[in-house]
């Protein structure tokens, strides 16, 4: 199945490489998404569909309610070439400033480990 618009992370195709392009809200939820590494720019697989839904980001799996999913907006995840840590690191520290300006939080995302060069 071929994605091409954003849509929520709990329609999107089981299987297939998603790019996290924003997520809603401004409360305890949302924070605990940045805190787990759904970042904008992070790359995330629905490998589970239902409630809880699985979801693969990073090297981890987890269970997440769907109506928290539909806060999350997906687009197809693009595949660049050569390493992409330097992308994740970008993902990283906009999150940090979503999350330090809408939420008021410092470090939203520093408990993400990035993979190792």
């Amino acid at each position: 199945m071929s994605v091409t618009k954003p849509t929520t992370l709990s329609s999107a195709p089981k299987g297939v490489a998603m790019s996290i392009s924003s997520i809603e809200g401004n409360d305890e939820y949302t924070c605990q998404l940045y805190a787990i590494g759904f970042c904008e720019g992070a790359q995330v697989v629905l490998e589970k569909p239902g409630n809880p839904s699985i979801i693969s980001i990073g090297a981890s799996r987890i269970a997440i309610e769907r109506a928290l999913l539909e806060r999350v907006s997906v687009s197809p995840a693009l595949m660049a070439s050569g390493s992409s840590k330097g992308v994740l690191q970008a993902a990283m520290q906009t999150a940090k400033d979503v999350g330090r300006s809408a939420l008021g939080l410092d470090n939203a995302c520093s408990s993400v480990a990035l993979p190792s060069s």
